[in-house]
């Protein structure tokens, strides 16, 4: 999955710039030595540092050879702490730039940085700043390859960065037509490939007052990956596919399930609907569904065809959250040409009480994306009398 340092920015012709994948995630901390002993916690050892005379003010956390998580000292009380920018990287930093000029964009000019490599920067619709490396032999991040890598590490590789925007339709246009990222779906997230072969995503999602930083790294096995974070006397929230811990400003890194791009999108999908129905709304759900769904359910009659037929359905529960928590227990994603199916066990909490369901999405994959076209929930224990998805 890692892009090898070198691939070519300039894309063939219809083809955007092509990119390496994520090299860095940059955060403003509160602490740069406890937030550093925390991805310590992880297995991520510090290659290097800058200092002045108050002490260290960047401190670079190796994840691989050519990804690192960077911490700044925070400067006066009022500097707001969380995500400071992400960076990008590429074989040919001059070809990348000129490309991007091509398409209309502003970067800045290419400079030759601190730690020795080569940087240019540019600002999304909402003034975010985006940077650009490429690494040069000599250079401090160059050095450090392979000396920072040791068994500890729970995971090799940072797949997804989430970060918040004002204007979804907005930043994710600039995403796909601009930066050439691609649009892989999402209703109130997008979902956006790096454009290469590394197989990285910046995931967008609206800003709200809660809103924190999320890093997503692979791993084998999320319940090994729980227990070493447990081990190591970290707060492990544990979901259907992933393990997640927080850094001392609240930042969730999230240890995930290397499954198929394909199957994590489905199961994203599969989610966010049902966090709409934790809220009682179904529009989520909705947004997913294809024309020709159709739909059978403990709770209806007789199986249900078209998509009218089955949000009229679901505006009868509109409004009304139809459990506390949930569970996706065992998902399974099985992918044939453009059709994929998705089993799993749905464990719905409410109160005191817990029900149990079998839960069938036969997902089709059309020009608007993975899409249901039909659904099916059988009850492992007595239902309630309104529907889990």
């Amino acid at each position: 999955m890692l892009g090898l340092p070198g691939g070519a920015a300039r894309a063939r012709a219809g083809q955007p710039p092509q990119l390496d994948g994520i090299a860095h995630v940059a955060f403003r901390v509160t602490d740069v030595a406890a937030s550093r002993e925390f991805y310590r916690k992880l297995g991520f050892e510090q290659a290097f540092e800058f200092s002045d005379a108050n002490g260290v003010t960047t401190s670079y956390v190796q994840v691989n050879d050519r990804q690192f998580i960077e911490l700044y000292r925070r400067g006066p009380a009022a500097e707001p702490v969380g995500l400071m920018h992400l960076c990008f990287d590429t074989g040919n930093i001059e070809q990348l730039r000129e490309a991007y000029l091509e398409r209309g964009l502003a970067p800045a000019a290419a400079v030759k940085a601190r730690a020795g490599n080569l940087l240019f920067s540019l600002r999304d619709p909402e003034g975010r700043l985006l940077e650009y490396t490429q690494y040069l032999p000599g250079s401090l991040h160059w050095k450090a390859r392979g000396k920072f890598e040791g068994q500890r590490r729970i995971s090799e590789h940072l797949v997804t960065a989430a970060i918040a925007v004002t204007d979804l339709a907005a930043e994710r246009a600039f995403y796909a037509a601009q930066l050439g990222f691609e649009d892989l779906g999402g209703t109130h997230t997008a979902w956006l490939r790096v454009p290469g072969q590394s197989g990285e995503l910046v995931e967008l999602e609206r800003a709200t007052p809660e809103w924190k930083p999320r890093l997503e790294f692979a791993v084998a096995d999320v319940g090994q990956a729980a227990a070493r974070l447990r081990a190591s006397g970290l707060a492990v929230q544990v979901g259907d596919d992933a393990a997640s811990v927080r850094d001392p400003d609240g930042t969730v890194v999230a240890f995930i399930a290397n499954q198929d791009e394909t199957a994590r999108q489905i199961l994203r999908l599969e989610r966010q609907s049902l966090e709409g129905w934790q809220k009682g709304d179904p529009d989520p759900l909705l947004a997913t569904l294809d024309p020709e769904i159709t739909y059978i359910h403990a709770v209806t009659p007789r199986r249900l065809e078209g998509l009218p037929a089955v949000k009229a359905f679901f505006e009868r529960y509109r409004g009304m959250p139809l459990f506390d928590s949930f569970e996706m227990a065992d998902p399974k994603v099985q992918i044939s040409g453009n059709v994929a199916v998705l089993t799993y066990l749905f464990v719905r909490r409410n109160g005191t009480v817990t029900s149990r369901w079998n839960a069938t999405e036969v997902y089709r994959h059309n020009p608007e994306g993975w899409r249901v076209l039909h659904t099916h929930w059988s009850m492992v224990q007595p239902p309630a009398t309104a529907p889990g998805n």
